[in-house]
């Protein structure tokens, strides 16, 4: 029993913690993880045991089409020992922000440059490159040794896309563990509503109240219009207040809190194509002739499909990779999810099938208009679709662009596939070149594909880009992505003044082609992602953000044609954001798109600035690394204070110290010994050999680096008294219930 007069229940593993993780079930880690968990090991380090929780907090702010979500908690540490901190999130989240409070003891996170981390004998080291200011913080040498990790967590370098963990090495024991993890994520877009939902369904033996003792939520949305309704949440909730365009949500103490997920939705009532842009300096400096760095974003909100807009006839060409590695279940949500879009095709579409490997194979000759009689059988032919060979897209993607070329209607592209190929770049040349109006929108499955190259695609092609990471995942976002291109209603977008043609030489076939840059009156400097702009369909709000340095732009103007031939034309005043960090909110697509440029291009100065983007931002990506470190309150307080004075000097110098080198510099300062790599991000510049040796990609995602993660939902042993481990049947060992996962709750051993 804890000081507390809870019950410290043990319930054992029979097999060993290390025989267990071998197991590699990613399915069922993340299943058995459905609420933040605290985890640590028994004195025989046979088994995992789960802390008492004591409470969860979730706290949502919504800024436009993100979402920014807090969960914090606090559990019991009856004992000294190394504990491992586990958070369910969605696969698309990314983490920003981690921090552990134990006694006097605190665990902190922060975004560094990649190559500050080395490995060398097999040791990881962080080496920064720069050690001025952090020895003359703390003395220290020119090398900080990565901490080992503690407990039998294996590797937690490893990512895992819908948990993260953070080990936490020797905890003094009788004392409370407070944690609080802030991740984003963009909210889902279904029906004409955003919907966001948070894992929070705590296990009933870990329960130690009411799930409204336990639990309690906060929500503020701001979509920068006032043209929002919300529509409820999972759990009671009132309007506190509303302040401009945000909204403010609180617990309802009188109404019944259900042990759930957190889920919340909202939509955005509009009868016509809403368009508003905020805007946000950057810094309140000037230079010399009145110009500041700022950012912009254009928010264009469609009206609901239910209300029989017109939209234009689509081409549509279906590009499916059925290599090898596409075996079993790939291939077979893969083709579901394209049975499902043919179904939604309307009469005025025309549509072909391609399946492609290291050869090609053809629905038809041709594009076929939707009929049901030519949707049947293509749904005949596409279940008839088994692996076979190798990856080529360059082929099939040249004969899409011929038959769509100087097709009436919108033309569109959409390809699916796991692969990676050598002659990426030679594709996005091929489609750049050719200056084309075809749409392309790419998905990619899997771990072994590119998907900078993907992304960079879909940019090229004024398109959009998905990926899974998990086989259950891969119909219903790839469903989405299709659907949400169903009913476009404003193609060929321009934002701003009318966009510079610049000439370029492919260096390969020194052919000349023209490429598109966009303009701002009064701006010098302008980046603008994504650009080309996509079209905006019902299926989805359309964000398009800028960074700019210049004069501040007091309006812009949109251009675009709707289906019926009619020009789209507004000048758009532009509104300060209150209380929205714009920077914050497009940061994670400015750097996925300036890490897909700076792959095309192979450029050394474009990862520079998305390292310094992603370090400002606390964004980690695949040119910066995601650690812990250990710290006190007063050692960050006075890191954080150097920083900042630091800051001024510069400021007064009229230069800017580098973010990189500032977070090192901090850390630097911080840290009580090494730092702990954690797994943030995947850095999918895709896998040449695995895609060529035809490695099943299902494999690959059925085991995705799931080392160090116990399943934690199959008991097969007993509690220490070598009693059953659940009360509701004699199953001893726990087979004849597949491990007791219905009876047991999701969890192993409960400390």
């Amino acid at each position: 029993q804890d000081s507390r007069g809870g019950d410290a229940r043990w319930l054992m593993h029979s097999s060993s913690f290390a025989n267990f993780a071998a197991a590699n079930d990613r399915a069922a880690v993340t299943k058995a993880y459905t609420c933040p968990s605290l985890l640590t090991e028994n004195a025989e380090k046979t088994a995992t045991l789960h802390l008492q929780p004591r409470h969860f907090h979730v706290h949502v702010e919504v800024h436009i089409t993100t979402a920014f979500v807090t969960v914090s908690g606090t559990f019991y540490n009856p004992r000294e020992g190394s504990l491992l901190l586990v958070v369910p999130i969605d696969e698309d989240a990314t983490v920003t922000k981690a921090e552990v409070r134990c006694g006097a003891k605190l665990f902190s996170t922060m975004v560094v440059p990649l190559d500050e981390v080395k490995t060398a004998n097999g040791d990881v080291q962080f080496k920064p490159k720069d050690m001025q200011a952090i020895v003359t913080a703390n003395g220290a040498n020119n090398a900080l040794p990565v901490a080992p990790v503690a407990g039998a967590w294996g590797n937690t370098e490893s990512y895992i896309p819908t948990l993260f963990r953070l080990p936490l090495a020797n905890l003094p024991g009788n004392v409370e563990v407070n944690f609080e993890v802030t991740y984003f994520q963009t909210l889902v877009y279904l029906a004409g509503s955003l919907e966001l939902v948070v894992p929070m369904t705590i296990p009933e033996n870990l329960m130690c109240g009411t799930m409204k003792e336990m639990f309690d939520a906060s929500v503020t949305i701001d979509t920068g219009t006032p043209y929002v309704k919300w529509g409820g949440t999972s759990h009671p909730m009132d309007k506190e207040r509303t302040e401009g365009t945000r909204i403010f949500l609180r617990q309802n103490k009188s109404g019944e809190w259900e042990n759930k997920n957190f889920n919340m939705q909202f939509s955005l009532v509009t009868n016509e194509v809403l368009a508003n842009v905020l805007t946000q300096v950057l810094y309140d400096s000037f230079d010399s002739d009145g110009n500041q760095e700022g950012v912009l974003s254009l928010f264009l909100t469609p009206p609901t499909a239910e209300q029989g807009q017109t939209t234009f006839p689509r081409n549509i060409v279906f590009l499916l990779d059925c290599s090898h590695s596409m075996y079993g279940d790939p291939l077979a949500a893969a083709k579901k999810a394209l049975l499902a879009a043919l179904d939604n095709l309307k009469p005025t579409d025309k549509f072909m099938v391609i399946a492609f490997s290291h050869v090609m194979d053809f629905c038809s000759g041709s594009l076929q208009t939707a009929t049901q009689e030519n949707i049947d059988m293509a749904k005949v032919w596409i279940q008839r679709i088994a692996v076979n060979g190798g990856t080529e897209i360059l082929p099939p993607i040249q004969v899409a662009l011929k038959v769509l070329t100087n097709a009436d209607g919108i033309p569109f592209i959409f390809l699916v596939t796991d692969g990676c190929v050598l002659n990426e770049r030679e594709i996005c040349a091929e489609v750049q070149r050719r200056n084309t109006e075809i749409r392309i929108n790419t998905f990619g499955i899997g771990p072994f594909c590119n998907t900078f190259f993907l992304k960079m695609l879909a940019q090229i092609g004024r398109g959009y880009s998905g990926t899974a990471l998990q086989c259950e995942l891969i119909e219903p976002k790839m469903l989405r992505l299709i659907r949400m291109a169903e009913l476009p209603l404003l193609s060929d977008l321009k934002l701003g003044g009318p966009p510079i043609q610049e000439l370029n030489t492919d260096p390969e076939t020194g052919e000349n082609y023209v490429v598109e840059k966009p303009t701002l009156p009064g701006v010098g400097k302008l980046e603008m992602y994504p650009y080309p702009i996509p079209d905006l369909f019902c299926g989805g709000p359309l964000v398009v953000s800028a960074r700019y340095f210049g004069k501040h732009p007091t309006s812009v103007e949109l251009r675009g044609k709707f289906p019926n031939g009619n020009l789209y034309h507004r000048v758009i005043d532009t509104v300060p954001a209150q209380g929205i960090s714009i920077e914050r909110v497009f940061a994670k697509q400015q750097l996925d798109l300036l890490t897909a440029k700076a792959w095309l291009n192979e450029s050394l100065e474009t990862v520079e600035d998305v390292i310094e983007l992603s370090c400002a931002t606390s964004l980690p990506c695949v040119h910066t690394q995601f650690v812990a470190y250990e710290t006190t309150p007063e050692k960050l307080k006075r890191a954080q204070e150097l920083d900042a004075q630091q800051r001024e000097k510069d400021r007064k110098k009229g230069k800017r110290t580098p973010w990189s080198k500032r977070n090192m510099a901090i850390v630097g300062s911080a840290a009580v010994g090494g730092v702990i790599v954690l797994g943030a991000t995947l850095a999918m510049f895709g896998d040449i050999g695995n895609t060529l040796g035809n490695v099943m990609t299902g494999d690959a995602m059925g085991t995705l680096n799931t080392d160090g993660i116990d399943v934690g939902g199959v008991v097969d042993g007993a509690d220490a008294d070598g009693a059953d481990c659940c009360e509701c049947c004699d199953c001893c060992d726990c087979e004849c219930c597949d491990g007791c996962c219905s009876c047991c709750g999701s969890v192993g051993g409960v400390l």
